[in-house]
């Protein structure tokens, strides 16, 4: 084979990419020309162009005429030496400028056909009469398109045809016996519609695909879609921008066989697209929006607080909460101090509320009328008041079913200051467990707080965490300074000296005194409680129901006491005491100094409808001005070893004899059928019903003890 045999067959060989480079430059001229004639529709109605060929059927465009065969010698003249350039780049043979123009005017014609039509070739003869009109289609299409709409759309149409035209023309003149079929680029079908956003964005080299057939214009436009203003299609926010098209509405869908249709996304012209996410505005520094908040692990503080946008931080739903409003803190850890400074209202509390197992730092309130239910506290700072596990300050609170536990200071405090003491008021402690905390598991001051139904055990006297401790610290079940409280059915018990924490404790389950800063104890009920204290190390070192002092006024009935000692008033200072109907059992073991009773200068106390059992010394202990307007009598006494007892019966007392429990060793102090204290009591109208709740009496006279025994 000759040299010029082996140029055509390399020629030959190379035809399919050549012919795929300049079907690529030609396209990319077309959508040059696009980019220039884009301008056209948003002037038209200010330069009045509204012809741009004779042919075309629509009469109020022809005064357009000069403006269109201007504009279409100046694309000519300005592309067609680039085109002229890469054709030959190509080896391909050029396009004449009088294809170009052509090309241009197909455009031009295109761009002036309403939309909806179907367009004439460019050698088209078919009367205008024939096509049809805006208002034959108006009823598919829905209401009628603006002009600039219109142009919009026929802008689409025209770039289809401009570069169809010009690829077809111009592979049929470069290979007129074989068109190659570019199997190398897939047909891909992404199916934009009004209802689905494209999975791909057609390209400008892979919107059209060549074949076989020669065609030289297409026959029909493409069939236009409009969305009227004002109605936003499902996912008109998520479908991507074509690269070489100025707005999603204008993404082409590509087709497998030409001529290519285009479909536009119906987004809605110059309407603001809408987010996913509605605008919510975001609280004030002073105030949460109404209704219930939430925080999680997972929120963030700059979110609404909703359930589905929570905050982050229990800080600052406490920041920014009103009166009235609750704030749900979902399960999660917050390693956060919470200082809350807002009151709520009377009636209008504001409520911090756990939902599931919520651990964090501890509260620290100075505000009234505030609500904390349900938190997991532990880890508090070495502070004299963020120490504490919920250090309170203010009135009417609502601290309920909270676990605080190993807090570096202590459990829970309602703190009133030296000089302010009736600050702190009507505060409930309910349902509260409190373990391993220092120094005491409740601490209340003020007036008229009702503490019920909590848990206090495992007090220690040494937190590893308090740095420099001072020497008076103990390990205390709860504490009561102030006035008008009521404190019941709390169980407080398993604080020991075998807690290597507890060096030399004074182990007391209550405990009260006055001094500069704690204001004495007057007018309050202590009823109900269940007190487990038998323990004993040294002299001054043991378990003790009640450690009094300055108290005065204390109702103390229907308590189950297992201590060392029951109730010990050696601080002095006391005075009218009632002591009624309570259980008080010791251990015989016990050495040192074990009492039921001690009343040193105590006057004008009761003590009256108890028990004493296996006390291994004094049950009654009265010194000193103790004996002033004293009422003691109806009590048992008995010990279990059969020993004497130490002291002398007052009037009425039962010595000696098997009170007959249900079963001591376990706790239950629960009289049995026969038992010598039922109906032996005297009628104490203070004394109106029994540890279970039950009235008294039962039967024609008041038991002797804390329960009493139905017939």
């Amino acid at each position: 084979m000759g040299v010029q045999g082996k140029q055509r067959e390399m020629q030959a060989a190379a035809g399919p990419r050549h012919g795929f480079e300049k079907l690529l430059a030609l396209v990319l001229v077309a959508f040059l020309a696009l980019d220039l004639l884009l301008v056209l529709p948003a002037h038209a109605s200010e330069l009045r162009l509204n012809r741009l060929h004779p042919s075309l059927p629509i009469v109020n465009l022809r005064p357009l005429a000069d403006a269109r065969d201007q504009i279409a010698d100046g694309l000519v003249a300005q592309f067609a030496g680039p085109v002229l350039a890469l054709a030959g780049g190509a080896g391909l043979p050029s396009p004449t400028p009088d294809l170009l123009e052509t090309a241009v005017v197909q455009t031009a014609t295109a761009m002036a056909i309403p939309s909806g039509t179907n367009a004439p070739a460019a050698d088209s003869t078919q009367p205008a009469s024939s096509a049809p009109t805006q208002s034959s289609t108006q009823g598919q299409l829905g209401p009628s398109m603006t002009p600039t709409e219109e142009a919009a759309v026929s802008l689409e149409t025209a770039v289809v045809r401009t570069a169809t035209a010009l690829a077809a023309t111009t592979v049929h003149t470069a290979t007129p016996a074989h068109t190659p079929q570019f199997s190398a680029t897939p047909t891909v079908t992404p199916g934009i519609s009004a209802t689905s956003a494209p999975s791909s964005v057609p390209s400008a080299t892979s919107a059209i695909q060549p074949t076989a057939a020669h065609t030289p214009t297409p026959t029909k436009t493409s069939t236009t879609t409009k969305t009227p203003t004002g109605t936003l299609p499902p996912t008109a926010t998520r479908t991507p921008t074509p690269t070489r098209t100025p707005t999603p509405s204008r993404t082409p869908t590509r087709t497998s066989s030409p001529p290519p249709t285009f479909t536009r996304t119906p987004t809605p012209s110059r309407t603001p697209t809408r987010t996913s996410t509605p605008f919510v505005p975001l609280p004030t520094a002073t105030q949460a929006p109404s209704g219930n908040r939430y925080v999680s692990p997972s929120g963030s503080d700059s979110a609404p607080g909703t359930s589905s946008q929570p905050w982050r931080t229990i800080q600052h739903a406490a920041d920014v909460m009103a009166p009235g409003q609750t704030v749900i803190v979902l399960a999660g850890d917050y390693p956060e101090r919470v200082q809350i400074t807002h009151s709520g209202a009377s009636g209008s509390p504001i409520n911090f509320k756990a939902q599931g197992t919520v651990t964090m730092r501890g509260f620290t309130v100075e505000a009234d009328h505030i609500a904390l239910v349900g938190f997991d506290i532990s880890d508090t700072p070495d502070d004299w008041q963020d120490g504490w596990g919920i250090f309170f300050q203010g009135s009417d609170c609502h601290i309920e079913d909270n676990y605080v536990h190993f807090a570096t200071r202590g459990g829970i405090t309602l703190y009133a200051a030296p000089g302010s003491f009736s600050s702190t008021h009507d505060c409930v402690v309910r349902g509260n467990r409190l373990y391993r905390n220092a120094l005491v598991g409740i601490d209340v001051s003020g007036r008229d707080h009702l503490v019920e139904g909590n848990e206090v055990w495992g007090t220690i006297q040494y937190h590893p965490n308090w740095s420099n401790p001072p020497g008076w610290v103990d390990a205390d079940g709860m504490r009561f300074f102030g006035s008008g409280h009521t404190i019941r059915r709390n169980y407080i018990h398993d604080i020991s000296y075998d807690d290597p924490e507890n060096i030399n404790p004074h182990i007391d389950c209550f405990q009260t005194w006055s001094d500069s800063y704690h204001e004495a104890a007057s007018d309050v009920v202590l009823e109900q409680n269940r007190c487990e204290a038998l323990t004993s190390q040294a002299t001054n070192e043991n378990g003790h129901g009640f450690m009094l002092a300055d108290a005065s006024n204390l109702m103390i009935r229907n308590n189950l006491v297992q201590a060392y000692g029951g109730v010990n008033t050696g601080g002095g200072g006391n005075s009218r005491l009632t002591i009624a109907n309570n259980v008080f059992a010791n251990d015989l073991e016990f050495q040192f100094y074990p009492m039921g009773v001690s009343l040193a200068d105590c006057p004008n106390s009761l003590v009256e409808n108890n028990i004493f059992l296996d006390q291994p010394q004094h049950h009654l202990y009265v010194t000193g001005s103790g004996q002033q307007g004293l009422e003691a009598g109806h009590n048992f006494v008995y010990r279990s070893d059969g020993l004497e007892i130490w002291d002398t019966p007052f009037p009425d007392d039962i010595w000696g004899v098997d009170p007959l429990f249900v079963n001591p060793d376990a706790g239950d102090f629960h009289l049995r059928q026969g038992s010598p204290a039922i109906d032996a009591g005297t009628t104490l109208p203070q004394v109106p019903n029994d540890f279970d709740g039950k009235s008294r009496p039962k039967g024609p006279q008041y038991d002797i003890g804390a329960f009493e025994k139905a017939p």
